[in-house]
C-alpha cells in the first residue's frame, strides 16, 4: 500500500497533466549543443549528467524542449545549468518545471518567435488540483480510501514543506522572484486559472525581466507565442513596476 501511495503521490506533485513524453537527450559535436526533449525525470537527468560531464569542456548552450515535471527534478535540472553557466534555447517549449527551474536558472536564453514559456505553479503554491489524484483513490475499496488519503497527505505536507524551503533557496540563488511561479493563481486570474482550456500562464519579456529573468534573445522577434492546441492554452499574466 505505502508503495502504491508514494506512486500515486509523484504522479499529483509533478504539477503537469499534459501526455507524457519519452525523452531523448544528445550531444551534437559540431555545433557543440546538448538537446534534451521529453519530460524531466530523474532517468532523464541521469543521462543529461551523464552526457553533459563526457563533454562539459565544450558545451556552452542546452536546448531543451520539455513540458515539465517533478518540481525537484527540475531544480536539480535548474542547479546544473546555473552552478555551470550554462545558456538555453527553447525553439518550440519550455512548460511548468521547466519554465520554472530551468529557464530561469540559464545565464543567457534565446526562444524561438513562436515558443511558449508557461508556468503552472510551484512548491509555494497555495493550491493543487487533486482531481486526479482523488480519482485514483476512489479506484481502491472503499475501506482503504480513509488510509490511503491520509498517508497521502502527510507525505504531500512533508514533500512541499521541503520542496518550498529548497525553492526559496533556489530563487535566491539564481536571483529570480519566487512568485514567478504563483502570479497566475492570484485571485484576478482565478476564473481563467481554473478554465478548462488553460493549463497555465506566461509573461511578456519584459515581464520577465521584472522578476529577474534576463538576457532573454528572441530568434526573428517580434515574440508571437503559439499555443498548444486550442484545447490547451496559457494565458498572459502581468507583473507591475
Amino acid at each position: 500500500m505505502l508503495l502504491r501511495t508514494v506512486l500515486l503521490l509523484s504522479l499529483f506533485l509533478s504539477g503537469n497533466s499534459l501526455a507524457s513524453e519519452p525523452v531523448k537527450v544528445s550531444y551534437d559535436a559540431q555545433t557543440q549543443i546538448l538537446s534534451y526533449d521529453g519530460d524531466l525525470t530523474e532517468d532523464g537527468f541521469a543521462e543529461f549528467k551523464r552526457i553533459f560531464s563526457d563533454h562539459k569542456q565544450s558545451v556552452k548552450w542546452v536546448d531543451i524542449k520539455s513540458k515539465g515535471g517533478e518540481i525537484n527534478v527540475g531544480m536539480d535540472f535548474g542547479d546544473l545549468i546555473h552552478s555551470h553557466g550554462l545558456n538555453l534555447s527553447v525553439a518550440e517549449y519550455c512548460l511548468s518545471s521547466c519554465a520554472n527551474y530551468v529557464f530561469t536558472a540559464a545565464v543567457s536564453k534565446k526562444i524561438g518567435k513562436h515558443a511558449l514559456i508557461g508556468f503552472h505553479g510551484g512548491a509555494s503554491s497555495q493550491s493543487f488540483d487533486d482531481t486526479q489524484l482523488e480519482a485514483q483513490i476512489q479506484a481502491f475499496p472503499p475501506e482503504q480510501q480513509a488510509e490511503l488519503r491520509r498517508q497521502m497527505t502527510a507525505q504531500l505536507q512533508a514533500y512541499l514543506l521541503h520542496s518550498e524551503q529548497r525553492e526559496s533557496s533556489f530563487f535566491s540563488k539564481i536571483g529570480v522572484k519566487q512568485e514567478i511561479t504563483t502570479l497566475g493563481q492570484a485571485q484576478a486570474y482565478t476564473e481563467r486559472y481554473k478554465a478548462e482550456q488553460y493549463i497555465g500562464w506566461y509573461y511578456t519579456v519584459a515581464d520577465l525581466e521584472k522578476l529577474g529573468v534576463k538576457n532573454i534573445t528572441v530568434l526573428n522577434p517580434p515574440w508571437e507565442l503559439r499555443q498548444l492546441n486550442e484545447k490547451v492554452q496559457v494565458f498572459l499574466v502581468t507583473v507591475d513596476s
